[in-house]
């Protein structure tokens, strides 16, 4: 890819669109976000310690699937979806609900009950495909090893 000095992308107009920068109407290309939250919940019903409050620092990534954007000079092109547009979406509708939060109070009582990493991840995606991202997967770890993911049909 061509840059300028300061190692940018160069602008549109001095570079030609030409075929070899369409993509195939039939490939589909995958992108992912990641952030973390700190959080606490307890499971009341489990019978071992995760039955006590606790907390966790959480990762999340989502993942979104979909046809790459052809060049039609806007904002998006080249993109499945701008990761900016799924950061206003964590920021404004999802993180305000986890971080720092004791989720049985919050998410619990939005259908994400118990509050088990499946759960978020289930809950998160559906957040997200309200706001009409093509979600393929949520993946919610609760620790640096132990993981949950929830698929969505994949375009």
């Amino acid at each position: 890819m061509a840059v300028d000095d300061d190692m940018t992308c160069i602008q549109p107009e001095a570079f030609p669109v030409t075929s070899e920068h369409t993509h195939s109407p039939a490939a589909i290309t995958e992108i992912a976000k990641r952030w973390t939250f700190d959080a606490a919940h307890h499971l009341p019903d489990h019978q071992g310690k995760c039955r006590r409050l606790h907390g966790h620092t959480y990762s999340v990534e989502v993942t979104v699937q979909g046809a790459v954007q052809p060049i039609r000079h806007r904002s998006d092109d080249g993109m499945v979806i701008d990761f900016g547009e799924l950061s206003t979406i964590w920021k404004t509708e999802v993180e305000p609900l986890l971080d720092h939060q004791d989720l049985n109070d919050t998410v619990g009582s939005r259908g994400c009950w118990p509050t088990t990493a499946e759960n978020l991840a289930h809950w998160i995606g559906e957040t997200f495909t309200t706001h009409g991202v093509a979600v393929a997967a949520v993946s919610v770890w609760e620790t640096p090893t132990s993981r949950a993911t929830a698929h969505w049909n994949p375009l």
